[in-house]
Protein backbone atom coordinates (compact mmCIF):
# COMPACT_ATOMS: atom_id res chain seq x y z
CA UNK A 1 0.00 0.00 0.00
CA UNK A 2 0.84 3.69 0.08
CA UNK A 3 3.50 4.86 2.53
CA UNK A 4 5.14 8.07 3.54
CA UNK A 5 7.92 8.84 5.98
CA UNK A 6 8.35 12.17 7.70
CA UNK A 7 11.32 14.02 9.11
CA UNK A 8 11.28 14.46 12.91
CA UNK A 9 9.79 17.98 12.51
CA UNK A 10 6.88 16.74 10.38
CA UNK A 11 7.68 17.49 6.72
CA UNK A 12 7.46 14.56 4.32
CA UNK A 13 10.75 12.80 3.57
CA UNK A 14 9.37 10.40 0.94
CA UNK A 15 6.10 8.98 -0.32
CA UNK A 16 5.32 5.97 -2.48
CA UNK A 17 3.78 2.53 -2.54
CA UNK A 18 5.04 -0.93 -1.61
CA UNK A 19 3.90 -4.31 -2.83
CA UNK A 20 5.24 -7.34 -0.97
CA UNK A 21 7.87 -5.11 0.71
CA UNK A 22 9.13 -3.79 -2.66
CA UNK A 23 8.77 -0.29 -4.13
CA UNK A 24 6.24 0.02 -6.96
CA UNK A 25 4.98 2.94 -9.00
CA UNK A 26 6.41 6.39 -8.36
CA UNK A 27 8.36 7.36 -5.25
CA UNK A 28 8.97 11.03 -4.47
CA UNK A 29 11.75 12.24 -2.17
CA UNK A 30 11.82 15.66 -0.48
CA UNK A 31 14.45 17.78 1.24
CA UNK A 32 14.16 18.95 4.84
CA UNK A 33 12.03 21.91 3.75
CA UNK A 34 9.54 19.78 1.84
CA UNK A 35 10.88 20.59 -1.64
CA UNK A 36 10.86 17.75 -4.21
CA UNK A 37 14.45 16.58 -4.86
CA UNK A 38 13.93 13.34 -6.82
CA UNK A 39 11.43 10.90 -8.26
CA UNK A 40 11.81 7.23 -9.09
CA UNK A 41 9.29 5.33 -11.16
CA UNK A 42 9.76 1.58 -10.84
CA UNK A 43 9.68 -0.64 -13.94
CA UNK A 44 9.95 -3.74 -11.77
CA UNK A 45 9.02 -4.03 -8.08
CA UNK A 46 12.04 -2.91 -6.02
CA UNK A 47 14.33 -3.19 -9.06
CA UNK A 48 14.91 -0.98 -12.07
CA UNK A 49 13.58 2.56 -11.77
CA UNK A 50 13.61 5.66 -13.96
CA UNK A 51 14.94 8.55 -11.91
CA UNK A 52 14.71 12.32 -12.15
CA UNK A 53 16.82 14.49 -9.86
CA UNK A 54 15.77 18.11 -9.39
CA UNK A 55 17.63 21.32 -8.64
CA UNK A 56 16.46 23.47 -5.70
CA UNK A 57 14.54 25.69 -8.16
CA UNK A 58 12.61 22.65 -9.50
CA UNK A 59 14.50 22.37 -12.82
CA UNK A 60 15.78 18.94 -13.83
CA UNK A 61 19.42 18.29 -12.88
CA UNK A 62 19.76 14.65 -14.03
CA UNK A 63 17.84 11.74 -15.55
CA UNK A 64 18.73 8.08 -15.67
CA UNK A 65 18.00 4.63 -14.29
CA UNK A 66 18.79 2.85 -11.08
CA UNK A 67 18.92 -0.89 -10.58
CA UNK A 68 18.29 -1.02 -6.87
CA UNK A 69 20.67 1.66 -5.56
CA UNK A 70 23.16 1.44 -8.48
CA UNK A 71 23.11 3.76 -11.48
CA UNK A 72 22.72 1.80 -14.69
CA UNK A 73 22.63 2.67 -18.38
CA UNK A 74 22.79 6.19 -19.77
CA UNK A 75 22.55 9.19 -17.42
CA UNK A 76 22.06 12.75 -18.68
CA UNK A 77 22.95 15.86 -16.69
CA UNK A 78 21.38 19.25 -17.39
CA UNK A 79 22.54 22.85 -17.08
CA UNK A 80 20.63 25.38 -14.99
CA UNK A 81 19.10 26.65 -18.23
CA UNK A 82 17.96 23.16 -19.25
CA UNK A 83 20.30 21.88 -21.96
CA UNK A 84 22.18 18.58 -21.66
CA UNK A 85 25.72 19.36 -20.42
CA UNK A 86 26.97 15.79 -20.12
CA UNK A 87 26.01 12.19 -20.62
CA UNK A 88 27.66 9.09 -19.23
CA UNK A 89 27.02 5.40 -18.91
CA UNK A 90 26.97 3.09 -15.88
CA UNK A 91 27.17 -0.64 -15.26
CA UNK A 92 26.49 -1.88 -11.71
CA UNK A 93 26.90 1.65 -10.35
CA UNK A 94 30.29 2.24 -12.02
CA UNK A 95 31.04 4.58 -14.94
CA UNK A 96 31.53 2.25 -17.87
CA UNK A 97 31.54 3.52 -21.43
CA UNK A 98 31.77 6.92 -23.10
CA UNK A 99 31.27 10.16 -21.19
CA UNK A 100 30.32 13.15 -23.32
CA UNK A 101 30.44 16.82 -22.37
CA UNK A 102 28.40 19.14 -24.60
CA UNK A 103 28.39 22.76 -25.63
CA UNK A 104 25.04 24.63 -25.33
CA UNK A 105 24.33 23.89 -29.03
CA UNK A 106 24.59 20.12 -28.26
CA UNK A 107 27.87 19.68 -30.13
CA UNK A 108 30.51 17.55 -28.38
CA UNK A 109 33.06 19.45 -26.29
CA UNK A 110 34.79 16.43 -24.75
CA UNK A 111 34.78 12.63 -24.89
CA UNK A 112 36.35 10.39 -22.24
CA UNK A 113 36.07 6.60 -22.20
CA UNK A 114 35.59 4.79 -18.87
CA UNK A 115 35.88 1.17 -17.77
CA UNK A 116 34.81 0.05 -14.28
CA UNK A 117 34.91 3.62 -12.87
CA UNK A 118 38.37 4.40 -14.30
CA UNK A 119 39.30 6.57 -17.28
CA UNK A 120 40.40 3.97 -19.79
CA UNK A 121 40.79 4.76 -23.49
CA UNK A 122 40.33 7.76 -25.72
CA UNK A 123 40.17 11.32 -24.40
CA UNK A 124 39.30 14.00 -26.94
CA UNK A 125 38.41 17.66 -26.65
CA UNK A 126 36.81 19.71 -29.41
CA UNK A 127 36.47 23.40 -30.16
CA UNK A 128 33.02 24.94 -30.58
CA UNK A 129 33.58 24.62 -34.35
CA UNK A 130 34.04 20.84 -34.01
CA UNK A 131 37.80 20.73 -34.56
CA UNK A 132 39.99 18.65 -32.26
CA UNK A 133 41.68 20.69 -29.55
CA UNK A 134 43.21 17.68 -27.74
CA UNK A 135 43.76 13.95 -28.30
CA UNK A 136 45.15 11.64 -25.65
CA UNK A 137 44.55 8.28 -23.97
CA UNK A 138 44.05 6.99 -20.46
CA UNK A 139 44.86 3.60 -19.01
CA UNK A 140 43.61 2.87 -15.48
CA UNK A 141 42.99 6.58 -14.71
CA UNK A 142 46.44 7.69 -15.88
CA UNK A 143 47.50 9.42 -19.08
CA UNK A 144 49.39 6.93 -21.26
CA UNK A 145 50.52 7.20 -24.87
CA UNK A 146 50.53 9.99 -27.40
CA UNK A 147 49.31 13.43 -26.37
CA UNK A 148 48.44 16.08 -28.99
CA UNK A 149 47.10 19.61 -28.47
CA UNK A 150 45.80 21.68 -31.36
CA UNK A 151 45.56 25.45 -31.86
CA UNK A 152 42.20 27.17 -32.35
CA UNK A 153 42.81 27.03 -36.12
CA UNK A 154 43.29 23.24 -35.98
CA UNK A 155 47.06 23.02 -36.38
CA UNK A 156 49.19 20.81 -34.13
CA UNK A 157 50.55 22.91 -31.26
CA UNK A 158 52.10 20.40 -28.80
CA UNK A 159 52.97 16.72 -29.07
CA UNK A 160 54.54 14.29 -26.67
CA UNK A 161 54.10 11.07 -24.77
CA UNK A 162 52.76 10.17 -21.35
CA UNK A 163 53.58 7.10 -19.32
CA UNK A 164 51.76 6.47 -16.02
CA UNK A 165 50.49 10.08 -15.90
CA UNK A 166 53.97 11.59 -16.38
CA UNK A 167 55.45 13.31 -19.43
CA UNK A 168 58.16 11.19 -21.01
CA UNK A 169 60.59 11.56 -23.90
CA UNK A 170 60.78 14.55 -26.23
CA UNK A 171 57.98 17.06 -26.46
CA UNK A 172 57.49 19.39 -29.40
CA UNK A 173 55.98 22.88 -29.42
CA UNK A 174 55.02 23.96 -32.94
CA UNK A 175 54.91 27.61 -34.01
CA UNK A 176 51.68 28.69 -35.67
CA UNK A 177 51.98 30.05 -39.17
Amino acid sequence: GNWSKKYDWGTTRYEGAFQDDKEVGTFRFYDQNGKLISERTYETPGGVSNAIIYRPNGAIEAKGKFDGTNKTGVWKYYSKSGYVISQDQYTDGLKDGPEYVFYPDSSIAELIKWKSDEKNGEWSKYSITGKHSLKASYYKNQLNGEYIEYSASGFTQFTGMYKNDKKTGSWCNYDSL
